[in-house]
């Protein structure tokens, strides 16, 4: 950025930095400790001190055996889920489109379409060339992890060449820069945009080395020289920071503490409203108009100062672009219900399933891996003479263990008996489970978006619908960081004129949409205009507006060379189904192919194109309008190209309902078969308990047959018995008739 001296420099200056940087940092230090510790949390810092404290290990003491420590396992968990969501950030591409807006055409600042495709593409070359992808990616990998995370837009001079000859020009880029130590950003406490865009002044700080620091800085803003004092660098240090290892060593001072402080001057400007509506300062009012209104005005200004030790203003400036460069990325941001503002990332809603999870697996490892070998009872005159033996026994494998079984008084030992443990683990290894889960359920990332397979999940569409819910619930992180890249597009084009339009004829190299480099040349509407019938000859002409506005619009999409892939297959299969579509863009389908001399290829194929294709580049090129003839044809063959399109749109849908009826056949032949093995295991269940009955029925009929002839015989028998009783009853008394008339006689 240009650098000045000021010519007298407040006194009071460095009192009010010091004043804001003190309010800052006392109105952020129980964030900045939230997150700190969520920080450390994340790194494998995640027992809790005092449990850590008292399974620590105590020497001997009064007589007892030394406690060995207690196993204290960290197995995280939570690194996981938050690389998931990295990942999606890595993975996509998010592009910054630029709108003209509406509130600046009467002032003649309207921008052509030259203009824009100049402005994106200057921001797509700073993105690129600065490695805004890392100071990017490092913010908001900050801020999934704790809450926040920072990164800058800087401006710095272009190197210049010593003795070429040549013309130089003290140039300068903007740039996108990485700021190492998140704990040193400190913004007003007073801002409520998520992007910090609202903020009234910034501080970013540093630790410098004394040699670096002394060769660049060898006077201050005033002019006099550099003498460098630690007795206030304090006033400048957060209190999230620490003083870093090599700051000093045995008292010699090694590193300076460097900080950058943008802050916003105001002044007030009346003006006066004339009857027509236009407007102009109060002070240039024509003689004899009376205005219709008059009202104040506020104009704003960045300034830039950078301040070293504490006490010296080492640079100071007008910062060059209308927007503080300072872009503020959030992980999740909680509605206040107390003084302070609160902002969280994964970890924090995870440390307890993550704490449970360490306990549990410590308490698992104690149970069966660091568990005691169980001890022999026994009696100790019993290994009299074998206590050696006795003393590897857990430790060495040996053919026997030899004890005595009698004294020596002849009294029998009992024998060596072992403690049998059988340590339930299973309440153990279940707790282990639960708390895993409950690490997946308080990050919102379950098993099938970090690629694990899920019993439960039998279909490919049942585990898409899982990774597509736990995309919606990590959704927001990916939002935040694409409103803080809106504000990034905004500092950028704001910085875009005063930095790269101030020199007319300045050559810059821009980045297009598909990632080719292009050259033009900055220039007024002048000379726009002198270069426009040579466009063919030269690099392309475009102008950067003074003071126009653009409303920057953040695109969230496929990076660029998965939509390059992605266009090449498309181009492959049109070419597939209508060979001679090779006439019509092959140049397109070798430019879009990952191979080897892709651009040599593309090149001879741009050479056999058809004649009309080849008739409406030459005339793009030449900005001629093209012949009527070959626009008809060429609109004949993009209808026909749109009509192989609905054609190969009809097969694609084709092919899906007869998959989709396939599938369903399968589905339903495969249902069939199940069905029919039902039915045969229950025929074949039903007869087999049928011929259970049958045999229980028949054996239970033999043994009634058989009790019935036992019964009747039994029955004979006591009938014969009565009939032959009966009988010599009879003859008993005709004996007796027959005896007594004998008698008679």
């Amino acid at each position: 950025m240009p650098r000045r001296r000021p010519a007298d420099p407040d006194t009071d200056f460095l009192t009010t930095a010091r004043e804001r940087f003190k309010l800052a940092d006392e109105a952020d230090t129980q964030q900045q400790q939230r997150e700190r510790d969520d920080l450390a949390f994340y790194a494998g810092d995640q027992w809790p001190k005092a449990i850590l404290d008292a399974r620590k290990g105590q020497a001997a003491t009064a007589g007892m055996p030394a406690v060995p420590a207690r196993v204290s396992i960290v197995v995280n968990k939570v690194r996981e889920p938050v690389r998931q969501i990295q990942n999606q950030v890595r993975g996509s591409d998010i592009g910054i489109e630029l709108v003209p807006a509406d509130d600046f055409g009467d002032l003649g600042l309207t921008p052509d379409d030259t203009e824009v495709t100049l402005r994106e593409g200057l921001i797509r070359r700073i993105q690129r060339e600065s490695q805004a992808q890392d100071a990017r990616q490092w913010a908001a990998d900050r801020a999934f992890i704790a809450g926040r995370g920072y990164y800058v837009v800087m401006t710095r001079r272009l190197p210049l060449r010593r003795g070429t000859g040549a013309t130089q020009y003290a140039d300068q880029e903007v740039y996108v820069l990485r700021i190492y130590n998140q704990a040193g950003v400190l913004l007003d406490p007073s801002h409520t945009a998520p992007d910090g865009s609202d903020a009234e002044w910034e501080f970013i700080g540093t630790w410098v080395p004394w040699d670096r620091y002394a060769t660049e800085h060898p006077t201050l803003a005033d002019g006099s020289p550099n003498t460098f004092s630690a007795s206030s660098e304090s006033d400048f240090t957060s209190m999230a920071e620490r003083y870093p290892s090599w700051y000093k060593a045995d008292g010699e001072q090694r590193a300076v503490r460097v900080v950058d402080y943008f802050y916003t001057e105001r002044t007030s400007v009346t003006y006066a409203v004339l009857e027509d509506g236009s407007a102009v300062e109060e002070d240039q009012v024509p003689e004899g108009v009376d205005p219709v209104e008059i009202f104040t005005d506020v104009v704003k200004t960045i300034k830039w100062c950078k301040i070293g030790g504490g006490v010296h203003v080492l640079e100071q400036t007008d910062w060059a672009g209308p927007d503080m460069p300072i872009v503020k990325v959030l992980g999740e941001e909680l509605q206040p219900y107390d003084e302070q503002r609160r902002a969280e990332g994964m970890v924090r809603n995870a440390r307890g399933a993550q704490e449970g999870t360490n306990y549990m697996i410590s308490k698992f490892v104690e149970t069966v891996g660091l568990s005691p070998i169980p001890r022999d009872r026994l009696d100790p005159e019993a290994i009299e003479g074998y206590e050696a033996w006795w003393n590897v026994a857990n430790t060495r494998t040996l053919p026997y263990l030899p004890y005595r079984t009698w004294d020596d008084q002849g009294r029998a030992f009992a024998d060596p008996k072992s403690n049998a443990v059988d340590p339930n683990i299973l309440p153990i290894a279940q707790g282990i489970s639960l708390f895993s889960q409950f690490v997946q359920d308080t990050t919102a990332v379950s098993d099938p978006a970090m690629g694990k397979t899920d019993p439960s999940v039998k279909s490919a569409k049942h585990a898409r619908f899982l990774i597509d819910e736990a995309s919606k619930s990590t959704s927001n992180y990916l939002d935040n960081l694409a409103r803080s890249m809106r504000y990034e597009g905004q500092v950028i084009n704001g910085l875009l004129y005063p930095i790269y339009g101030a020199r007319p004829g300045r050559m810059v190299r821009i980045l297009t949409g598909d990632g080719e480099n292009q050259m033009m040349v900055l220039g007024d509407p002048q000379q726009q205009a002198q270069q426009q019938q040579e466009r063919a000859k030269a690099a392309k002409v475009g102008k950067l507006t003074k003071d126009a506005h653009f409303n920057v619009i953040v695109k969230i999409s496929k990076n660029a060379e998965n939509r390059r892939l992605q266009e090449s297959s498309a181009l492959g299969e049109l070419i597939a189904a209508e060979p001679q579509m090779m006439g019509w863009f092959g140049d397109l389908y070798f430019s879009a192919r990952d191979i080897p001399n892709r651009k040599q290829l593309a090149e001879r194929a741009k050479a056999m194109l058809a004649p009309p294709i080849q008739q409406m580049l030459q005339a793009k090129e030449q900005g001629k309008e093209m012949d009527p003839a070959a626009q008809a044809e060429i609109q004949q063959l993009q209808q026909r190209i749109q009509e192989l399109e609905q054609i190969a749109g009809r097969m694609h849908q084709d092919l899906q309902t007869n998959a989709a009826e396939q599938q369903a056949k399968v589905q339903i032949v495969d249902k069939e078969a199940a069905l029919k093995a039902h039915i045969a295991k229950l025929e074949a269940d039903r007869d087999l308990m049928l011929a259970d009955k049958k045999a229980a029925t028949e054996l239970e009929l033999a043994q009634m047959n058989n009790a019935a002839k036992i019964h009747i015989a039994e029955i004979a028998a006591k009938t014969k018995g009565v009939i032959q009783a009966a009988e010599m009853e009879h003859e008993a008394i005709a004996l007796a008739h027959t005896t007594s008339h004998e008698a008679e006689q």
